[in-house]
């Protein structure tokens, strides 16, 4: 699943029986997801993070809370700084993340968390919006799921999808790791 101010690649099962041994791809971690995103300043060269996210319905958002509490669900992700851009005299850094957990706004909600707020985030505290995401018409989050990997759940086949980052906060950076195969 992906948030509707995030853009990248998803998977789509056809039949129920599918739709299942996807599940169970996902539950078992078998179904690897990475993410690109941009955020405000410099990043550590690589970092590992576990919270706690308490998601509250009411407000339509979730927070880090400080310990394991009723409703909070342990959250873990790594990134890793591809590369930092300027823009109007500011940093900018690319991040690699990979999700150890998948939570429901995670990477928004960690990031916000640790100070570095996606572009384009208002609802996870960046209150810059299109200007910043490089483009006036833009109004999306500086988040991609680019890079999804699994067995295919009927013929057991290895599939590997990727695909370039549409937000045009990702174009002032020019690194493309050399892994990098863009499809669609």
């Amino acid at each position: 699943r992906l948030d509707r101010v995030v853009g990248g690649v998803m998977v789509y099962a056809r039949t129920p029986a599918a739709a299942a041994a996807l599940s169970t791809a996902v539950a078992k971690g078998l179904l690897q997801k990475i993410y690109l995103a941009v955020v405000p300043g410099e990043t550590p060269d690589h970092d590992e993070w576990q919270d706690y996210l308490f998601k509250d319905s009411t407000q339509n958002k979730v927070f880090v809370v400080p310990t394991l509490r009723k409703g909070a669900r342990e959250a873990a992700l790594y990134f890793r700084t591809l590369e930092t851009a300027a823009q109007d005299g500011a940093a900018l850094s690319k991040v690699r993340v990979t999700l150890l957990t998948g939570r429901s706004h995670q990477i928004r909600v960690q990031f916000a968390h640790a100070g570095w707020a996606l572009l384009g985030d208002t609802k996870y505290g960046n209150t810059t919006v299109a200007g910043t995401a490089g483009s006036p018409a833009y109004r999306g989050v500086a988040l991609c799921a680019y890079s999804l990997d699994f067995t295919h759940p009927g013929n057991g086949k290895k599939m590997s999808f990727r695909v370039k980052p549409q937000n045009p906060a990702f174009e002032k950076f020019t690194k493309i790791p050399s892994e990098d195969i863009f499809e669609g």
